[in-house]
């Protein structure tokens, strides 16, 4: 491949190979160091639950709080949507 791309392209002569070949290396060793990092990283807790269903049954128990927060662009997976919600009757 690279010996009939280099006729078309002409990238056996000058300096494109050698800053191509950098180039690669340097994607490379990005990657390598991105992969090895990440997972010391700060993970968010947004979608994690609490652990003690609270979140659940406050949604389970008021479906009007959850339809209000999806009205208002909120979060309905919020623990806390009960007291965020907007109360809101029906549209007519």
């Amino acid at each position: 491949l690279a010996a009939a791309l280099g006729g078309i392209l002409h990238l056996t002569s000058g300096a494109w190979p050698i800053t191509l070949a950098a180039a690669a290396l340097v994607l490379a060793v990005a990657g390598a160091w991105t992969t090895a990092r990440a997972g010391g990283w700060p993970a968010t807790d947004r979608y994690e639950t609490s652990g003690d269903g609270s979140g659940d049954q406050a949604i389970a128990e008021d479906p009007v709080s959850l339809w209000n927060a999806l009205d208002s662009g909120r979060d309905p997976s919020s623990p806390n949507i009960t007291a965020s919600a907007p109360q809101k009757g029906p549209r007519r």
